[in-house]
């Protein structure tokens, strides 16, 4: 179909139809890998090329978790998960604080299907509990409720140990009032009996 002046309608139709067809043949070959750094990414080639895993200082291991997880490569994502057990142990030696940077990783860990790493951050957060709770109270609060049911099994100390605590210094703490005060009644009767020695006679 052609107007008066000579313009084919299709036209217009037709340029927008090229358009969008050169462009997808200019993004084929290309993979989206949004949120992923070079270094993230250098070392899922090198585990996919040389069949190794050589974590650079500058790695974040969370995005690699991410990264290997969406890739469905659980082995490099189980070597990401002991390098960052290892790095969180290696801090804490140190005498870092890692309590924040464990719940970070534990939530990382179960949304994403590190069970190694998922289960290394239960354990920490149990045996360190009461520590944890006071400085995240906010963080543990909101825990997903297999998460609170898995604290309260296996926290350390237990609530039991606790209550048992409690009544053994409450005791303590009777008894040491109760022979602190036979001590002091002990002291007025010896001072209420006292005699002064007698003189002795000159011959």
């Amino acid at each position: 179909m052609v107007d008066g002046g000579g313009t084919t309608f299709l036209n217009p139709v037709r340029t927008r139809i090229q358009s969008r067809e050169r462009a997808a043949g200019s993004r084929m070959g290309r993979v989206s890998l949004p949120g992923t750094s070079s270094t993230c990414l250098k070392a899922v080639l090198e585990y996919l090329y040389l069949g190794q895993f050589s974590p650079r200082p500058e790695l974040d291991c969370t995005e690699l978790l991410i990264l290997s997880n969406r890739l469905c490569l659980p082995h490099l994502q189980a070597l990401t998960e002991q390098h960052a057990v290892d790095e969180l142990l290696k801090s804490y030696v140190q005498g870092a604080d890692i309590d924040g940077q464990v719940l970070l990783y534990l939530e990382i860990a179960q949304f994403h299907n590190a069970k190694q790493l998922t289960t290394w951050c239960l354990h920490y957060i149990c045996t360190n509990y009461n520590a944890v709770c006071r400085k995240f109270p906010r963080e543990m609060k909101y825990m997903s409720l297999d998460n609170k049911s898995h604290f309260e099994r296996y926290r350390w100390p237990p609530v039991w140990y606790l209550k048992e605590e409690d009544r053994y210094l409450r005791c303590k703490k009777e008894r040491e009032r109760e022979e602190e005060l036979i001590r002091k009644q002990h002291s007025k009767n010896k001072w209420c009996f006292w005699r002064p020695p007698s003189s002795s006679s000159v011959s």
